[in-house]
């Protein structure tokens, strides 16, 4: 059994890499259905993030220093972790000429 992906594999590495990325940052969607109350197997850590700042409950200001020191230790972990999955995408991957 073989599969080919002979001229998609470009549009495929970037669904791949937008998939590790949108791991940390995708909350709207589930605060949209579930507002805070998401169950704890849809939940990501954009969601988690979003309803610490603007979920039901929540204080005005006292989370946002949290909220922001977390996303930007966040960022310094994920941005590596998506450059080098999208490098080993694009230099493993099939080489093709169009």
């Amino acid at each position: 059994f073989q599969v080919v992906l002979p001229m998609i594999y470009s549009t495929v590495t970037v669904f791949l890499v937008t998939g590790v990325s949108g791991i940390f940052t995708n909350q709207l969607a589930l605060y949209n259905f579930y507002a805070g109350g998401a169950p704890l197997s849809a939940k990501t850590v954009g969601y988690y993030f979003y309803t610490m700042v603007l979920g039901e409950g929540s204080s005005t200001m006292a989370n946002y220093p949290y909220a922001s020191a977390s996303g930007l230790l966040f960022t310094v972990i994920v941005a590596p972790i998506t450059l080098v999955a999208r490098h080993l995408l694009e230099k493993y991957g099939p080489t093709v000429e169009f």
